[in-house]
């Protein structure tokens, strides 16, 4: 016998209304200035700053006042922790590539283009290398910082080759303080959902802490995945923190470890293979790390699951194609109630 109340099944669509968001007005925003050396861009305007190394074209440094936001620079990411079924179908090894693609990415060009008073951009292009050093993709980021302190982000990835295996994730990666632990979103939820495993997560807003995102799976492997998502706020117990919206939507996973820490590598019974003894990871082998990891992600490919012994994930769910573009934005804030406000405004 149900419980009264019990949702055995539901369906959301689209209402003809809606709400005039505010538009944002560039010309009446603060003005900005930077300075640039050989190794360091620095944007700086009214009580924030962002710095960029020249060296590696990566955002660095992102500050509200003297807060730093930023423990580790906001970069490029193309893989995921290994699932069950990747193992099954040698996802691992096939697309091997991408592991350490963005790790490995150099920087071509670095440009810096002053727009107006009130908004500078600086666009990036970095070469993405296979295993052997050879170029086999291009990426283009392009970072336009305004006045009032918002960032929004260009990512544009190009092949440069046509018999690349899939892609695990086409996204970025930032690292934050813990103390940013609190979260909300408007998405799907409230569990974890993923490109073809999404339709039994409704579309609304959801509160939790990051450490409830985190989906304790006996061998450790990719999780926490959210879709189709509007925005996303992080913050800490005085209130400050972020905001990152999509344009229109992004995909996002925020947890205290990074997707290494869930990396098994190879899906064993135990036994020797080619002489070694390969060991199960276990949930017990991950533990909580100081930080916020927040893949801010175009798509995640599927997870697949027709069986866990070589069917591969469907195709219309594979990130196969030579060219993709998204979008986003990424603003501080001081108080939580600001940053509600902030998530009601249009730019673009």
């Amino acid at each position: 016998i149900l419980p009264a109340g019990h949702i055995y099944a539901f369906e959301q669509f689209l209402l003809p209304i809606s709400t005039e968001l505010t538009k944002v007005d560039v010309s009446s925003m603060e003005a900005l200035s930077y300075t640039a050396t050989e190794e360091e861009v620095l944007v700086q305007g009214n009580d924030f700053s962002v710095s960029f190394d020249m060296i590696k074209g990566q955002m660095n440094s992102w500050k509200i006042k003297s807060k730093e936001l930023l423990q580790e620079a906001l970069v490029p990411e193309f893989w995921r922790a290994p699932i069950d079924n990747d193992f099954g179908n040698n996802h691992h090894l096939r697309c091997k590539v991408w592991k350490d693609a963005g790790a490995n990415a150099s920087l071509a060009t670095f440009d810096i283009k002053k727009v107006s008073d009130q908004e500078i951009t600086l666009i990036t292009v970095l070469e993405i290398p296979d295993l052997e050093g050879e170029k086999i993709a291009e990426l283009n980021i392009a970072y336009s910082i305004f006045g009032s302190g918002d960032i929004l982000v260009d990512y544009t990835f190009k092949a440069l080759k046509s018999d690349l295996p899939e892609i695990p994730r086409i996204g970025m990666n930032l690292i934050l303080p813990v103390e940013f632990d609190k979260l909300q979103y408007f998405g799907r939820g409230p569990d974890e959902n993923y490109w073809d495993r999404k339709t039994g997560s409704a579309i609304g807003m959801y509160k939790s802490k990051v450490s409830d995102q985190y989906v304790p799976y006996l061998r450790p492997q990719e999780n926490g995945n959210r879709t189709d998502v509007r925005w996303l706020i992080l913050n800490n117990m005085q209130g400050q923190g972020i905001v990152v919206e999509g344009y229109p939507t992004i995909e996002f996973s925020a947890l205290h470890n990074k997707w290494i820490d869930f990396e098994s590598p190879e899906r064993t019974d135990g036994r020797e293979r080619e002489g070694v003894e390969v060991v199960n990871r276990h949930t017990t082998d991950v533990k909580k790390q100081d930080l916020v990891a927040l893949d801010i992600d175009y798509k995640q490919m599927g997870v697949g699951g027709d069986n866990s012994w070589g069917a591969r994930t469907h195709s219309e769910y594979r990130l196969e194609g030579d060219e993709y573009r998204y979008s986003f934005r990424l603003r501080g804030f001081k108080t939580l109630e600001n940053g509600l406000k902030l998530t009601r405004q249009k730019f673009r």
